[in-house]
């Protein structure tokens, strides 16, 4: 079953243009990973210090090989980072109304 993944970070004050190129070097490679399927990174029109980014994935064990994957590769402990918190991620089933009824 298809999920889609929306993670929210929140850029420390001055640090967008670092935190959007994190952004991109990851999604560089998330994008040779099996059960990939598209990436869309958003920017609030307001102008305030975040990014959101928009992954799917085939199913949601491909998504989490990619993060067991991606957390054995992230920085150590310390390191710079541009965020200002934590990043949230919300993993959702993607749904299609009435895709149950027809067999999809």
């Amino acid at each position: 079953m298809a999920v889609v993944v929306i993670v929210t970070h929140l850029v420390q004050p001055g640090r967008m243009e670092e935190g959007a190129a994190r952004i991109d070097a990851n999604g560089a490679r998330m994008a040779g990973r099996p059960g990939f399927v598209s990436r869309e990174v958003l920017v609030p029109l307001d102008g305030s210090e975040q990014l959101v980014t928009v992954t799917r994935w085939a199913d949601e064990a491909s998504y989490r090989a990619w993060v067991a994957e991606n957390q054995a590769a992230a920085p150590p402990d310390g390191a710079p980072s541009p965020w200002a918190e934590t990043p949230t991620t919300v993993v959702l089933r993607a749904y299609a109304p009435g895709a149950e009824e027809n067999g999809t």
